[in-house]
């Protein structure tokens, strides 16, 4: 069966002790049924396997747990998960004369041999297949592709500018970085622009706007506002780069962020004020902001590429 974005994708939970009696079964009833079977044995050493995990359910049109005797504590948590994200979950109970407390409550289709439980199998999901050409689910699933589409272009195309918003110096430089960004490409988003929510707090609001922007770029040189909001860049892990006058920071607290976290640098420009503070962090001081920006701009890229290299292979 050749794979295809719109071919229905079912997960398979079940525990892994049974599974060369179970996946030929689940497999000979996925082409019968013209689906695609996926199963976490699929998620790679050395990737997260919980993450990973949720990503291939997340992934499925809907979940079939076959229970054989006891039931495990992985299938029991990829029940949770799934039902907690409102999957579609089927389940399977060979010969249930005590049902583990987890199903309590379920309906269920027992079986007693492998040539039954193939039978029903396929008739479930042959029926489930059918209702997916409902209008209700394929005008939910349109919305879920238009959502996809916005957050796409969005991560695409925006970049966050942040710094001190509060007087006249600050703005100037902000202007002067979303210049550099608009020249580049990308379209400059500010905070201070943006309209309030009013039931989100400023932290929750900078998090979602953040989360919406391909990488984000802060001026650091004085302290203000944004150090709690390079704060929520490092736990968010945004690809944030920061960007101060030589010999100055806004805070010293935040300077092994871009040791810590390699979604983080940080990049200097020439101090004209001469304070006679001396760069110990910066291996390169850059003649202007400007030329610190666009330095920002290429690291952030690379970031993003990495990024592509590994979160691009097949298991995604």
């Amino acid at each position: 069966m050749s794979e295809d974005f719109d071919t229905p994708r079912v997960f398979f939970s079940y525990p892994f002790k049974d599974s060369e009696q179970l996946k030929p079964i689940f497999r000979k009833a996925c082409v019968e049924a013209g689906v695609l079977p996926v199963f976490a044995d699929e998620i790679r050493w050395g990737d997260s396997i919980i993450q990973k995990l949720h990503q291939l359910i997340l992934s499925c049109d809907m979940v079939v747990v076959v229970i054989t005797r006891l039931l495990p504590p992985a299938v029991s948590m990829e029940i949770s998960y799934s039902q907690a994200i409102n999957k579609p979950v089927f389940f399977f109970v060979q010969k249930p004369k005590v049902l583990p407390l987890d199903v309590y409550g379920f309906q269920f289709i027992p079986y007693e041999t492998n040539d039954e439980f193939l039978r029903f199998l396929s008739y479930t999901l042959l029926r489930f297949r059918s209702q997916l050409k409902r209008p209700e689910y394929v005008r939910k699933k349109e919305e879920q592709n238009r959502i996809a589409d916005v957050l796409r272009d969005s991560l695409q195309e925006n970049v966050l500018v942040l710094g001190k918003d509060s007087d006249e110096e600050g703005l100037a430089k902000i202007g002067r970085i979303a210049a550099v960004v608009h020249n580049k490409g990308y379209s400059p988003v500010k905070l201070r622009e943006l309209p309030e929510i009013k039931y989100l707090s400023l932290e929750d609001k900078m998090i979602r706007v953040g989360g919406l922007c391909r990488f984000v770029i802060a001026e650091d040189s004085r302290p203000s506002g944004h150090i709690d909001e390079v704060r929520l860049c490092a736990e968010c892990q945004y690809i944030t780069a920061t960007v101060r006058e030589a010999g100055t920071s806004s805070t010293w607290m935040q300077a092994h962020y871009p040791l810590q976290y390699n979604f983080m640098n940080r990049f200097c420009y020439r101090n004209t004020k001469k304070t006679g503070l001396r760069e110990t962090l910066c291996s390169n001081v850059y003649d202007s902001l400007e030329t610190a920006t666009e330095e920002a701009i290429v690291w952030a890229e690379k970031r993003i590429k990495d990024q592509e290299r590994y979160f691009g292979r097949d298991i995604y």
